[in-house]
């Protein structure tokens, strides 16, 4: 919890300071995800990787959703089973 809340708070600075490219990478990223996910809706991996995109750009209900919608599609997928208990720990 302590690390993830020290990350969005340097993301935050480092916006201040103009130097916004992570938060462009993190939308860009998202963007790909979404896009790939028309091609492969029933990708786990792509699920999981747009939660952790979402988690970064500080969306934690899309990101847990996507997350929760990886591990409907393949029960045993461990990364989605991680990134949830990420993202509920900081609630």
């Amino acid at each position: 919890m302590r690390g993830r809340r020290s990350e969005r708070t340097r993301s935050r600075s480092a916006r201040a300071s103009g130097a916004d490219t992570a938060c462009a990478e993190y939308l860009r990223r998202n963007l790909e995800l979404q896009r790939a996910l028309t091609f492969f809706p029933r990708s786990a991996n792509a699920w999981d990787s747009l939660g952790e995109a979402l988690w970064k750009l500080d969306r934690d209900e899309e990101a847990l959703a996507a997350c929760e919608h990886a591990l409907e599609l393949d029960p045993g997928f461990d990364s989605a089973r991680v990134m949830i208990a990420r993202i509920l720990s900081e609630q």
